[in-house]
């Protein structure tokens, strides 16, 4: 990390000095005070400076999480260039998303985070965008969950406005992340939910749809507005579209562009594909 590389120089000086104070004389004791002073400085900043230097510098992922990604279908279609792009945009998602469980046992592991990662970066590959401001938090649970918004459902998902923290089932969440044919993938359609929510406040002009295109949508996958409400366990008044047709959009492309060609059109021009 950045920062643990900054504080080598003050350990260095704080040990020399340390030598010095009880080696020589006491009298160099006051000089401990600059690499003492050093280190808290790059300890309370460490985020910051780590944060700097990523995004300026941006790692690939790891193997393992590689071989995860590969698996995706929308990743599968970028050529070689942009794949190096996604990987890398990943990582900064999974750098600058705070990750909890319900609980305080253990931590989120890294397959569920870069899975979550990659069902975002579709939205954000072609900007400079690497996190969605005001909804860096997200709370994994494990299994469906109720919630204050639904506490009668176990549902698989949700966005929490007022707090800005997303909500996921990493169970349903890797299986439409890796077989998005079966499982409607619930990561994107929540991250869809967002990016249209900010455009909204950035007057960013969205493709308009009427509700007859769930029969288009529908033809593309097989997922009815019934199916993904029964998926996810709300009510179909409670799924959005617009966050539907980026879904399908983004994870069945050649379908979406003969079914629906002048949508299409207006999706490249908001995703600049």
């Amino acid at each position: 990390m950045p920062a643990l590389v900054l504080s080598v120089p003050f350990f260095l000086l704080a040990a020399v000095l340390l030598g010095l104070v009880l080696g020589v004389s006491e009298r160099y004791a006051p000089t401990l005070v600059v690499p003492t002073v050093g280190l808290a400085i790059l300890y309370v900043f460490s985020p910051e400076i780590n944060w700097w230097w990523y995004r300026r510098n941006p790692p690939d992922l790891p193997d393992p999480l590689k071989r995860l990604i590969s698996h995706s279908p929308y990743y599968k279609r970028l050529p070689e260039n942009l794949q190096l792009r996604f990987r890398q945009k990943v990582a900064l998602f999974m750098m600058g998303t705070d990750f909890k469980k319900p609980t305080d046992e253990g931590g989120v592991p890294e397959d569920i985070k870069a899975a979550l990662a990659a069902s975002a970066v579709p939205l954000i590959l072609t900007t400079e965008t690497l996190v969605f401001p005001h909804f860096e938090h997200v709370v994994m649970y494990a299994t469906p969950f109720p919630s204050p918004q639904y506490p009668t459902r176990m549902h698989l998902s949700e966005i929490y406005e007022e707090d800005g923290v997303v909500l996921f089932s990493a169970e349903h969440l890797l299986k439409g992340f890796l077989q998005p044919e079966q499982y409607f993938p619930i990561g994107l359609y929540e991250y869809a939910r967002i990016f249209l929510r900010l455009c909204e406040k950035q007057h960013v002009a969205v493709p308009k749809s009427e509700e007859s295109i769930w029969q288009s949508i529908e033809a593309m996958a097989g997922y009815s507005h019934g199916r993904i409400a029964q998926w996810i366990n709300l009510e179909e008044k409670d799924i959005e579209l617009p966050a539907v047709i980026i879904v399908h959009f983004f994870m069945f492309p050649e379908r979406f562009r003969a079914l629906e060609p002048g949508l299409y059109e207006a999706y490249c021009k908001l995703f600049h594909q």
